[in-house]
């Protein structure tokens, strides 16, 4: 009347829960959203040095409205 010991730990509802596909799935969700987090917050802390540009006054300005009526010239 008694079943053998294997028999109890190969049962589906005594499995490891490490052996399961959603564990393996929620893991792997959860490490590449550290790693986005990570890669997000080197990326914030070193970001490329602010480069102030100055405009020449004594070039032209031209934009594409200027640059077509002179071809059209």
């Amino acid at each position: 009347m008694s079943t053998p010991a294997s028999a109890s730990v190969d049962s589906p509802s005594r499995r490891c829960f490490f052996k399961t596909l959603w564990f393996w799935v929620v893991l792997a969700f959860i490490l590449l959203i550290a790693a986005w987090t990570t890669i997000i917050m080197i990326a914030v802390k070193n970001g490329p040095a602010a480069v102030d540009l100055e405009q020449l006054d004594n070039a032209p300005q031209q934009n594409a409205a200027t640059v077509e009526a002179e071809a059209g010239e």
